[in-house]
């Protein structure tokens, strides 16, 4: 909530908020734990609603929550809803990495960890990189994502 006010405030200002002031790893990170955490404590379905909701505390500016099980498949998007009941486990970027496995892969075999990837910036709509900071739902077969722009 306080980097959106704070992106507001340099936008009033004339100044970019994407060079200004972008999310950070730590950020991500900490947000990926709190959603896990709280995907334990509240369950999938209450999750979705409290995820997708821009006033449910876990969409932030560029920072959201998505849960992806470990075949592909989106349980939660809070950036984009629509992708609930998508497989993703297709999806690569332009230089062939099937990041949404990698994703699996890391979140299977260590529990948490970064996954390095190229996507479009909705902001500059440039092909920019991006790491997301997954950690597996003990649980479920399934895990949290939290992404920001390198």
């Amino acid at each position: 909530m306080l980097l959106r006010i704070i992106r507001t405030a340099l936008v009033v200002l004339g100044c970019s908020p994407l060079v200004a002031l972008s999310a950070t790893q730590q950020e991500a990170q900490t947000l990926a734990e709190k959603a896990t955490s709280y995907v334990e404590a509240h369950g999938l379905e209450q999750a979705r609603q409290t995820m997708h909701d821009k006033a449910g505390g876990f969409i932030d500016g560029e920072l959201y929550v998505f849960v992806l099980d470990f075949e592909g498949e989106t349980l939660i998007h809070g950036g984009n809803p629509k992708l609930v009941g998508r497989n993703l486990s297709a999806m690569k970027d332009p230089s062939g990495n099937y990041f949404v496995k990698n994703m699996a892969k890391t979140a299977t075999t260590a529990g948490t960890g970064w996954v390095k990837y190229m996507w479009k910036h909705p902001q500059t709509n440039k092909l920019t990189p991006k790491s997301s900071y997954v950690s597996r739902i003990p649980s479920m077969d399934a895990y949290v994502g939290v992404g920001v722009y390198d």
